[in-house]
């Protein structure tokens, strides 16, 4: 038996990213092992109950180094001995101010640091889905450790294959965002979409089931001609931005699904998530700081910011793209399918 631990919140918001990052990686696994068949756990669920005679493998997709990881967000085992065969991919980092300060381990607690040395020296240097966080691990808590890419956005079916832009932008789609003190800010991204694409068809997507947030700003879209689309949970509805032209929004994997399937996308970057992925040398297109640090408040000029680069980027028939698809495809031949041919023959 293997175990893939999802950070998918099956039984909470649903949120489709999460499912997207677990999917990806089955998907890439049988690439080179067609018979992997995985028992999915929640990355919350303690693994104590699993017999130890049964248990082979335990791939960790987007597995958090932060601060507190060990137990509080994957409990794993009560004895730690028995965490052998772990395999943690595109691991994660969390903090909601979108700043390189945020990516500090001056804050780490003794347990944590101890966990993360224990899981390298079993593991061996870990795979990081922003440069940022493995510049964090290496400098400042000596922990060997390389850019991997976030596995949600290698698709076999894209990888390598050419990117097309599109001629005209017909349609859109927007995606909300996590946080309330966003939410001026984003009604007014959503003005000038409409402004600069009225004739266009245009989407507003929820990644995570509706809650007060996501349903005023949805409710707000509506009332400006977008019409709603519910994506979160089956990752067989994000099937549905391949017909779509363009993402403009603040959800990560909006962003990234847009640049799995060779799309153009805006990321209004709102978190220390996205400000990682933005701060990749590789992945810096199209990324807008939606959060001004010195002011310490959402940045108003950032929709016109990102609106400005897009009319740009449409002149030019998104030219701007093209290093960032081939640096994916790079990074997948170097390090990506190396790393997952090697890991499926143990399989």
């Amino acid at each position: 038996m293997h175990l893939l631990l999802t950070t998918y919140p099956e039984h909470k918001s649903q949120n489709v990213g999460d499912n997207l990052i677990a999917q990806s990686t089955i998907r890439l696994i049988r690439q080179f092992n067609r018979d992997f068949d995985p028992t999915i756990v929640f990355r919350g669920k303690a693994l104590d109950g699993f017999s130890k005679k049964k248990v082979r493998h335990i791939i960790a997709p987007g597995f958090s180094v932060a601060n507190g990881v060990y137990p509080d967000l994957f409990p794993l085992y009560t004895d730690l001995n028995r965490l052998i065969n772990f395999h943690p991919v595109g691991c994660s980092f969390q903090h909601i101010i979108p700043s390189r300060e945020s990516f500090s381990a001056s804050h780490y607690d003794d347990r944590t640091k101890e966990f993360l040395k224990l899981v390298v020296d079993r593991s061996g240097p870990l795979p990081c889905r922003d440069q940022l966080i493995a510049d964090m691990l290496t400098q400042q808590l000596g922990l060997p450790a390389y850019y991997s890419g976030d596995m949600a956005i290698y698709d076999a079916d894209y990888l390598g294959s050419d990117f097309a832009p599109p001629g005209e932008i017909q349609s859109l789609v927007f995606t909300v965002q996590h946080h309330l003190q966003y939410l001026e800010q984003s009604i007014e991204l959503l003005k000038r979409i409409k402004a600069a694409f009225p004739g266009a068809k245009r989407y507003v997507a929820l990644h995570s089931k509706p809650n007060a947030i996501s349903s005023t700003v949805a409710a707000r879209a509506a009332q400006l001609g977008f019409e709603t689309l519910h994506q979160y949970g089956d990752i067989a509805k994000l099937e549905a931005y391949k017909a779509i032209d363009l993402h403009i929004g603040y959800r990560l994997h909006g962003h990234i699904c847009f640049l799995r399937y060779r799309k153009p996308s805006i990321l209004m970057v709102e978190d220390a998530r996205s400000f990682g992925f933005a701060q990749t040398p590789g992945t810096a297109v199209g990324c807008f700081d939606a959060f001004d640090t010195g002011m310490g408040e959402p940045d108003a000029a950032a929709p016109a910011r990102a609106m400005d680069f897009l009319q740009g980027e449409i002149a030019q028939g998104f030219q701007g793209y093209k290093p960032l698809f081939g640096f994916v495809d790079q990074t997948y031949r170097e390090i990506v399918e190396p790393y997952f041919r090697s890991l499926a023959a143990q399989l």
